[in-house]
């Protein structure tokens, strides 16, 4: 029986290519569309963009969600949230590919709260969990950031 967990190459084309063409903002971007259109002064309009776009949510997934890092716009507050719910929050081990997000969740739903061990797996299987070693404040300096 293999030992080793080996990531399938269509995995790490999926994560590089989405880094790459839709950038690290992502789930910060999908998270604060989602608040906009929840809140937007239409309900008809409000009610149809939020339905559909409830089908699109995969970079809310605990796998994905730890791009946020990377992303400028997003506070070192929040961050470090991030990667605390990355070192301490456990996953469930049967899981869909999107996040099961409820509607009425979604106003309070904040990126950490979307992290978990999953997403730091994601980072150690891609080999780039070095830069975690150093202080937040660093990482941009390492080269596996």
């Amino acid at each position: 029986m293999l030992q080793i967990k080996q990531v399938r190459d269509d995995y790490r084309e999926l994560f590089e290519l989405s880094i790459i063409f839709l950038g690290i903002c992502a789930p910060n971007n999908d998270l604060q569309l989602m608040k906009t259109l929840i809140n937007y002064g239409n309900p008809d309009i409000s009610n149809a963009t939020v339905k559909k776009m409830m089908g699109h949510l995969w970079y809310l997934s605990d796998e994905l969600v730890g791009l946020c890092l990377f992303d400028q716009n997003v506070s070192v507050e929040t961050k470090c949230k991030v990667v605390h719910a990355m070192i301490n929050n456990p996953f469930q081990e049967v899981r869909d590919v999107l996040p099961k997000i409820k509607k009425h969740d979604l106003e309070k739903l904040r990126l950490h709260d979307l992290s978990n061990q999953n997403t730091m797996r994601v980072f150690i299987e891609f080999g780039v969990e070095k830069f975690f070693e150093s202080d937040m404040v660093n990482w941009n300096d390492s080269k596996s950031f």
